[in-house]
């Protein structure tokens, strides 16, 4: 399920294009779509509350009184005892004169800062203070989740997606993001690590060209990356569709280039992961005329095995079976 929510498309297309000098955020939990489950970060614009991430959604905590969110130790602690790394929760102004800058305990509360020292203010009831105006906006106008640096809400040594390349991603190192590329195929933000299997469904493979042989082409094709995505090349008359949409099939079912259709597993002949989307179970592989079968788990493949003699693998029993198979899957036809 291709599901990531705006607020993460919104954030790395600023980000990354560097055309603005910070990123708002509707709803900050949505940040946990580019991260590990069980990261935590620190919400943004606070110094006392935290986001934990799971199924790629967050909760957003509070820490006890008069304590503060420590990104490194990724726990509650005095501020006598905050890490040194997190300059956002100490004095702000701390190097700086003559500008005005957010006060992270409060969407109201702005600070001036005049030779290093702070100086305390606050918006008026219905304004909110944005820092990239250095002025009280109406509330609706505003918002007080503002992310200068993602690398700034989590630890250093911290792993995020890239959702504009599957190949890519991002490293937290010394407080700032650092990009790196797979030599395979994706990166798996789950295992911190990069793979030929593709499983990140909210990942979208590099679009296809609608363009081959000489000839505009038009219709569903394969992503070439998954066994689920597809690309739909529209037809623009004598124009090439240059910008292809991406679509998935519904889980439980396979795209199927001959019939151009999200089919049944077993009458898709596709030869990337046949476990994306599809949980703990044993499925057909394309090879050995169905004799041969994969263990998924987690919708990641695990291991290969062959059934013992002269029998064959029936997907929809979960079994080795006696009976000839020849579905489309495993032997062509």
């Amino acid at each position: 399920m291709l599901r990531k929510s705006l607020v993460a498309l919104i954030l790395f297309n600023c980000y990354l294009s560097n055309s603005v000098s910070a990123i708002v955020l509707p709803d900050p939990t949505g940040l946990c779509g580019l991260f590990k489950d069980g990261t935590r970060l620190r919400k943004p614009g606070s110094c006392t509350e935290y986001i934990h991430c799971a199924n790629s959604s967050g909760i957003v905590y509070s820490c006890p009184a008069q304590q503060l969110f420590d990104r490194k130790t990724q726990s509650c602690v005095t501020e006598e005892n905050l890490s040194d790394v997190d300059k956002y929760c100490r004095n702000r102004c701390e190097g700086i004169n003559g500008k005005w800058i957010t006060d992270p305990f409060s969407c109201k509360g702005y600070l001036y800062c005049k030779n290093g020292e702070p100086l305390q203010g606050y918006c008026d009831n219905g304004y909110n203070f944005d820092e990239t105006k250095a002025m009280c906006d109406f509330e609706d106008e505003s918002s007080c989740y503002i992310v200068p640096e993602i690398c700034d809400l989590v630890p250093d040594g911290t792993k995020y997606r890239n959702i504009n390349d599957c190949a890519k991603y991002y490293e937290c190192k010394n407080g700032k993001s650092s990009s790196s590329t797979c030599s395979k195929k994706h990166f798996n933000v789950q295992t911190n690590a990069c793979g030929d299997q593709w499983i990140d469904d909210s990942c979208v493979p590099s679009a296809i060209t609608c363009y081959a042989n000489r000839t505009i082409i038009r219709g569903y094709f394969s992503d070439k990356a998954t066994c689920r995505g597809y690309f739909i090349c529209r037809d623009f008359g004598t124009e090439q569709d240059l910008e292809p949409v991406f679509r998935q099939c519904p889980v439980g079912k396979l795209f199927d280039q001959t019939t151009q259709s999200c089919v049944d597993p077993i009458d898709s002949d596709c030869q990337y992961n046949r476990c994306q989307g599809r949980g703990d179970m044993y499925i057909q592989t394309n090879e050995d005329n169905c004799r041969n079968y994969i263990t998924c788990q987690g919708g990641f493949e695990v291991a290969r095995k062959r059934c013992n003699g002269d029998k064959f693998f029936d997907e929809k029993s979960q079994g080795c079976v006696n009976a000839i198979i020849s579905y489309k899957c495993c032997d062509g036809k």
